[in-house]
């Protein structure tokens, strides 16, 4: 289950400060030790205990901070980003967390586990979905497309403590996996300027500043305690968000929780995501390699979770949102697609002109350079 932010358990700091954090007692810190050789690996010993293996440790982080952090450093710095509203904790956040810590992970788990050849296959498949993503948003420029601006719903409740004249809803800001989501796939985050003293990768903002963004397309992200319906069912139903253009031409994407932190799968996702602002912006067909439409035609979710709503929107509760909400349903085609046509955006929203048949050229030259690695 996903940790409340406000309440989630810190990881304790591998150098921590004396001055601004409590520092664990000599009889409750953990020791870790590394291994070195063809089959290195990595140990934990807590005071009283057997040494355990990093795996088994890793996933009990309240036992051995230490390993954890030496370990599965990006996972501590996402877990710092939790906890953003314990002060004593903003020190110890990175200055910059990118794609290149999530490749540096990756480089690390591969050297421990001695299965380096995977780790840059995976490194690589997410680089070619990133620039798969990219060249779909650039064939939206070359039609004179400014890049869409995103809201990005992260959640409602969003502390433990809402109240009915303040849910306090949070939304993705400057920093983190939703930041480069939406930058890879070409598009603004209309609040990429949030939480930058911070760092944060979501924020706290009234519903009341979401209209004056004027957004053209809302994320909804699916949690397990806070479905997309739900939230769905908030915008169309809060005055404050009913008349959002966004809400008003049924602009949405859904994604998945967990494949919007810096993990594996943020390449896939911005990829995917990409193709579903190109079907809702310019009419672009979705590529049935990548989407899969349920039988009813109401949605077609990808490989990588994210998901559209086709024909209708589906029922929260005892509501209709299809009847509720305002707006008609997205006509929104799925066919086959090679990547060369889907990257070259030729089949969006006209017939190929000059500038399209260079674009097809490019994105076929783009699909042959990424099979073979050139």
């Amino acid at each position: 289950m996903r940790p409340t932010r406000a309440h989630s358990t810190p990881l304790k700091s591998t150098t921590p400060k004396p001055s601004t954090s409590r520092r664990a007692s000599s009889s409750s810190q953990a020791t870790c030790t590394v291994q070195t050789g063809p089959t290195a690996a990595r140990s934990c010993t807590t005071p009283g205990s057997e040494p355990t293996s990093a795996l088994a440790t890793a996933s009990k982080l309240t036992n051995c901070y230490r390993l954890a952090c030496d370990l599965l450093p990006l996972r501590c710095q996402l877990t710092y980003r939790y906890v953003h509203t314990i002060p004593r904790l903003v020190e110890h956040r990175p200055e910059d967390m990118g794609v290149k810590d999530l490749f540096q992970e990756v480089d690390d788990i591969g050297a421990i586990f001695d299965v380096q050849d995977k780790a840059e296959k995976m490194k690589k498949e997410i680089e070619n979905d990133f620039v798969y993503a990219q060249q779909i948003a650039s064939a939206g420029e070359k039609d004179g497309q400014e890049p869409l601006k995103v809201l990005w719903f992260d959640m409602y409740n969003g502390t433990s403590n809402p109240t009915p004249d303040d849910p306090q809803p949070y939304v993705g800001a400057c920093c983190g996996g939703p930041q480069i989501i939406l930058e890879h796939a070409g598009a603004k985050n209309v609040f990429e300027n949030q939480g930058v003293e911070d760092r944060r990768v979501w924020d706290y903002v009234p519903l009341d500043d979401w209209a004056a963004t004027d957004p053209d397309l809302i994320v909804l992200v699916e949690l397990s305690t806070e479905g997309a319906a739900k939230k769905l069912s908030i915008l169309c139903s809060d005055p404050r968000t009913r008349d959002m253009r966004a809400v008003q031409e049924r602009n949405f994407i859904v994604v998945p929780f967990a494949a919007t932190n810096l993990g594996v799968r943020l390449g896939a996702l911005a990829y995917n995501f990409a193709e579903a602002m190109a079907a809702l912006a310019r009419g672009s067909p979705l590529n049935a390699l990548q989407f899969t439409v349920d039988p009813d035609r109401s949605e077609a979710t990808s490989t990588s979770g994210a998901k559209v709503w086709m024909d209708k929107f589906p029922k929260f509760e005892e509501i209709d949102l299809e009847e509720f909400c305002p707006g008609t349903p997205k006509k929104i085609e799925v066919k086959e697609l090679s990547q060369a046509e889907e990257v070259a955006g030729v089949f969006g929203s006209g017939a190929a002109s000059a500038g399209g048949v260079a674009g097809w050229v490019m994105g076929v030259f783009l699909g042959i350079s990424l099979a073979f690695g050139l």
